[in-house]
């Protein structure tokens, strides 16, 4: 593996392929790599990047218009392998691209088969006030033609209508994401069963991810044969593999429903990185540094990516906190944007991650200046 920062702190480096074009991302990369990047993360374009802020939304929307995919990515990062062997490399991308890749949307009406019930129940304690909704759905197989469909069976006032809403909402985000991750219009009818709430420690996000969890298990249990996300994750897997790439962040993938994420990329010798935010509890912090590898991303703040003023204070006690659990090096990011920035993180973490501000730099800079403009900026960050 070549995740290895031998100077600190390490700098990792964020890039959107194909933004201007892969040919440019490519010399952009090497320059960093040449000015002291320890790491290149390799953004695999996505036209729904939900936890990223305007900036790289729109390298993304630039570089989606111009056709990149994630096999140009790969393509890019076998290539930067073979030009710098001892670099790591890591793939940052959302689910939906890898669960895609190379494969033709499924006919998921042969695969959801049965009617099958599962309950969804999310608590989490924060602030002194509790989080709490619990839903039980049950999927089955609808008409063919008739597409997604969603009934409410519980009596009237059971829960807040917005609950309901709330539920909905996971349920399609659970879609979009999950099994039937491609093909949100695939025959299938949802159906609510029962619910509870409290009156005090219930809110719609709650029950939004009740909803969601509850889906998800349902339809891995009305699918009786081998999921084709399973498959796609070990091809996608393969190909990281033979590309030469070290680790994969998959920013949408959680910690909590990754077995087989995880089983494939132990097949393959790959890095899982995961996000660890500062809202986390020690639990889940725990969690997620038993299974990383090469190191832990840990977000200086809540929210998107994108540059700030300072560093977040959340980010050194949630670096103390992940100490706790783990040997690996953190690193930090969500706003790192200066040298300033990346001598205030290298006083208590491993690496800093630079994006928003790298990606914002090749937004202003002509294609023919952005690869030296990148080196020196790099070249900058430690002095």
């Amino acid at each position: 593996m070549a995740i290895d920062f031998k100077k600190k702190p390490g700098i990792v480096a964020y890039l959107t392929a194909g933004d201007p074009d892969l040919a440019t991302t490519r010399d952009i990369a090497l320059a960093a790599i040449d000015n002291g990047a320890d790491v290149i993360e390799l953004g695999v374009p996505f036209s729904d990047p939900l936890a990223d802020g305007p900036v790289i939304q729109r390298a993304s929307q630039r570089a989606v218009a111009k056709g990149t995919r994630l096999t140009d990515v790969l393509g890019l990062a076998k290539e930067l392998r073979a030009a710098r062997p001892s670099c790591g490399l890591v793939l940052f991308s959302y689910l939906n691209p890898v669960i895609r890749l190379d494969q033709a949307k499924a006919n998921h009406r042969e695969t959801i088969r049965v009617a099958a019930e599962a309950e969804g129940k999310y608590i989490r304690q924060t602030g002194g006030r509790g989080n709490f909704g619990n839903a039980k759905i049950r999927v089955e197989p609808n008409a063919t033609g008739k597409g997604y469909e969603f009934s409410n069976a519980l009596k009237a006032g059971t829960i807040p209508e917005g609950y309901i809403q709330a539920i909905e909402e996971g349920i399609r985000e659970a879609m979009k994401r999950g099994v039937l991750a491609g093909n949100e219009m695939v025959d299938i009818k949802v159906s609510l069963l029962n619910a509870n709430y409290h009156v005090d420690d219930s809110n719609e996000m709650a029950f939004k991810i009740a909803g969601s969890m509850a889906f998800t298990e349902a339809a891995r249990k009305a699918r009786p044969i081998l999921l084709e996300s399973v498959v796609r994750m070990r091809t996608f897997c393969t190909a990281a593999a033979d590309a030469g790439v070290d680790g994969v962040l998959l920013t949408d993938m959680i910690v909590e429903e990754a077995g087989e994420y995880l089983e494939a990329m132990r097949a393959h010798e790959l890095a899982p990185i995961f996000l660890a935010a500062p809202t986390s509890p020690d639990a889940r912090l725990k969690a997620i540094a038993a299974v990383s590898r090469g190191f832990v991303y840990a977000i200086s703040r809540v929210g998107i990516t994108g540059t700030q003023q300072n560093v977040a204070g959340d980010a050194a006690e949630l670096v103390a906190r992940l100490r706790q659990f783990t040997t690996l090096p953190i690193a930090v990011g969500f706003g790192i944007s200066n040298a300033e920035h990346v001598k205030a993180v290298g006083e208590f973490a491993d690496a800093a991650v630079i994006g928003s501000a790298l990606v914002a730099l090749i937004e202003k800079t002509p294609t023919n200046e952005a690869a030296s403009t990148v080196g020196r900026f790099i070249a900058g960050l430690r002095t």
